[in-house]
């Protein structure tokens, strides 16, 4: 049997679309104690500071300053917790895309395989490269990156190394682009 080709464009309106899904979908994900986390440590956070405080016959401005600073604090640290976890519990139980895979560069873009995927990206899908002190981030979009780790390269000079490798393909592309266009 035959199966049909669909050719997509979507638009900024599907794109909004497909964020409240994937909203809706980690809502779901995230349980009753998750959600009340974050509350519960901000009001803990926030008394705390307010006792401390009196105990200690700090000014009642100064307390209350601090005990907002507390509280803010709290939530920023829990809220970053539940993101962690929900990523986590996201990931595949068979753990597909946490194996090892080949990621490979050339004048035409960007390879990437392994057991269960084999994908290629132009150069022209790449948003931007980045290191920070132990990945190299390959953005496909401003959110969303291929990550290779330090313990892919032998030290950190061969990670940034690479990371110039990659900035160099895609700058020539973008050239040999930019002249084909003119």
């Amino acid at each position: 049997m035959k199966t049909r080709t669909v050719s997509v464009q979507m638009a900024k309106a599907d794109y909004g679309r497909l964020g409240e899904a994937l909203g809706r979908r980690a809502q779901n994900m995230i349980d009753w104690p998750s959600r009340l986390e974050p509350m519960a440590l901000c009001t803990f956070a926030f008394l705390a500071v307010l006792a401390i405080g009196a105990v200690l016959g700090l000014p009642q401005t100064a307390t209350i300053a601090a005990a907002v600073a507390a509280a803010a604090g709290a939530a920023y640290w829990s809220t970053g917790r539940i993101r962690r976890r929900l990523m986590l519990r996201s990931l595949r139980a068979d753990g597909a895309f946490l194996r090892p895979f080949r990621f490979t560069a050339d004048e035409d873009g960007l390879h990437i395989a392994s057991d269960v995927l084999d994908s290629k990206l132009r150069w022209g899908g790449v948003f931007g490269i980045e290191t920070t002190r132990d990945l190299v981030l390959v953005y496909v979009d401003r959110a969303n990156a291929i990550a290779l780790p330090l313990a892919a390269f032998p030290d950190v000079g061969g990670m940034n190394a690479y990371a110039d490798e990659l900035r160099y393909l895609r700058r020539r592309a973008q050239e040999t682009r930019k002249d084909a266009a003119a």
